[in-house]
């Protein structure tokens, strides 16, 4: 085969290896802004709920 043709079969694979490398990362990308919102939403209530928790008791 001509090195051209050859080249242009390895920029199809590069392509398709990355394109699905990036499709797994933005997954990944996205699961974790997930569990940081809901580790900040979980921290904030636990806060909140310590905070009741003192003024009801008088600490």
């Amino acid at each position: 085969m001509h090195p051209l043709v050859w080249l242009g079969v390895a920029f199809l694979v590069l392509w398709g290896v990355l394109w699905l490398g990036l499709k797994i990362v933005s997954g990944v990308v996205h699961l974790l802004i997930i569990v940081g919102l809901a580790l900040i939403v979980w921290g904030l209530v636990r806060r909140g709920a310590r905070a009741v928790s003192n003024r009801i008791h008088g600490s």
